[in-house]
């Protein structure tokens, strides 16, 4: 790209934080947290080259940017502060990675940039680096002739199916061409050509609509500047619009859809143009605004509900402290009627109105009134700001506090959100804690049970032990006893045995002495 775009988020607090690359190449960024209302401007990185904001795969705000040296890194929004690690870094140190794109799917981000090597100027290349949790894919998708008065090498689209779609152009001979290529099972498709545009000055802008692939070209032939709509149905069928012819060149155009409704917005000198797109693109017409402030076009990102009604990559808005964003009205009148539209101007001039001399004469002196008129305003403009910033260094002190004010209101309401976990834990804990005490009385009472019972056991186990004791000094009284009775018995039987051989021996000598 050309430049280096500034960027605009719309969070989901209804901030909007407002990135982009100073004179010094620094990386900055502020929030409006209030009407006019911003805080003091921060610093993300030195020499960087380009950037780009997006949503990493747990839906926290990340920036994925490139500085000198062929570095690509990466930070993301945690505790109020910017995490960064570097993601990438060409060998060779000449490389540069300019006009950023990051879609995130699922569990993967996306990376597309064009790198160019600062000595062959002549060829780019158009890069893919798939990160993953467990690795990451790095595809040289082509190398392609670079030019330096481009908008866009390159345009990508997040297709229905989670595909992604991506154009490109090429210059070749006499015509430059634009390329149609699909990312799918993590492997890109052969390149195919879609047409070509004879002519100088070529540029384009794509975005995705109704499944439809929508290109929006830009080209020169002779003195005209040609705005044509190129729509891609999903069956791969093309069809061509013309949207507008003018000698002056137009600039910061982009395609934005509005409650569904496809619209072309683009700039041809102060002046800002708006067209919708409903089965045809009705007339352009001026879109009208009071302010004088420049136009600029911003990258877009928003998490507010109240933008749900808003598609697109980049958008128009003024360069001023409240942001005001290019977004017309859509009406049937836009294509059934040439009558004056609210807040619009209609800039169609009927051809078949032929004005006499006076009136010619009439309107070049006001075409040179408008002129002083309009150099008047860019010197008010500039005295205007002047004054602003002289009001700002004065209000430092102020805006710091009300930056320390937004760092605070935060806080606070991150430690509410605690407050209330907190609470919540502790109502818990303490209806926990009544389930507690009823299980510890019950536990008590069948405590007190257990003891009883254990001191019965004990006193029956006394009983019993004093019942053994006696038990076993009557058992050793009856075993005395019963020795003691066996001692007699042994006694008596020797006695008997003893009488027993008296008596024979009598028998004995008995007999003898009958003899």
């Amino acid at each position: 790209m050309i430049i280096c775009s500034p960027c605009l988020l719309y969070d989901d607090e209804d901030h909007i934080w407002k990135f982009y690359v100073n004179d010094n190449r620094e990386l900055v960024y502020s929030i409006m947290y209030n009407e006019d209302k911003w805080t003091k401007e921060k610093k993300i990185d030195n020499e960087v080259i380009d950037f780009v904001v997006s949503l990493d795969i747990n839906s926290e705000i990340c920036i994925v940017y490139s500085v000198k040296l062929g570095e690509l890194k990466y930070c993301v929004w945690e505790v109020n502060n910017w995490l960064g690690k570097t993601i990438y870094t060409f060998e060779n140190k000449h490389y540069e990675m300019s006009e950023l794109t990051v879609i995130t799917i699922h569990k993967s981000i996306n990376i597309f940039f064009i790198a160019k090597n600062n000595i062959n100027k002549i060829n780019c290349s158009l890069i893919h680096l798939c990160l993953n949790k467990d690795d990451s894919i790095f595809n040289t998708i082509d190398t392609i002739p670079f030019q330096k008065d481009i908008f866009f090498h390159y345009e990508v689209q997040r297709l229905e199916n989670d595909n992604l779609s991506l154009v490109f152009i090429k210059g070749e001979k006499d015509e430059v061409v634009l390329n149609l290529i699909e990312y799918r099972n993590n492997k890109w498709s052969n390149p195919k050509r879609l047409y070509g545009i004879i002519g100088s000055n070529v540029n384009f802008y794509t975005l995705l609509h109704l499944d439809n692939i929508n290109i929006m070209n830009l080209s020169k032939e002779g003195s005209l500047y040609l705005l044509e709509h190129v729509l891609i149905e999903p069956d791969g069928k093309m069809k061509n619009y013309k949207v507008h012819e003018t000698p002056y060149k137009p600039t910061n155009f982009c395609l934005v859809e509005i409650k569904g409704i496809l619209w072309s917005i683009w700039s041809e000198g102060e002046n800002v143009f708006v067209s919708s797109f409903k089965d045809k693109w009705s007339e352009p017409f001026e879109y009208y605004t009071e302010t004088t402030d420049e136009f600029l076009i911003y990258k877009y990102l928003s998490l507010s509900d109240k933008n749900n009604d808003i598609k697109c990559r980049y958008i128009l808005g003024t360069n001023s402290f409240e942001i005001k964003l290019v977004l017309p009205n859509y009406t049937n009148n836009d294509h059934d009627s040439d009558r004056s539209k609210i807040n619009k101007v209609d800039n169609k001039v009927d051809k078949e109105v032929i004005l006499d001399s006076t009136v010619e004469k009439a309107k070049k002196n006001l075409q040179e009134e408008v002129l002083i008129l309009k150099k008047e305003n860019r010197d008010l403009k500039k005295e205007l700001i002047d004054l602003q910033i002289k009001y700002q260094q004065k209000l430092r002190v102020i805006e710091e506090s009300e930056d320390n004010f937004f760092r605070l209101t935060t806080a606070k309401k991150k430690a509410e959100e605690k407050l209330s976990i907190i609470a919540e834990i502790q109502k818990t804990s303490m209806e926990k804690l009544k389930r507690m005490e009823v299980e510890k009385i019950s536990s008590t009472v069948l405590l007190d049970e257990l003891t009883n019972k254990s001191q019965q056991i004990a006193n029956e186990y006394e009983r019993l032990k004093k019942q053994k004791i006696s038990k076993s000094n009557v058992i050793s009284e009856l075993k005395n006893k019963l020795q003691q009775l066996t001692n007699e018995k042994e006694s008596l039987r020797r006695d008997l045995d003893f009488e027993k051989s008296i008596g024979i021996v009598d028998r004995i000598f008995k007999k003898r002495t009958e003899k």
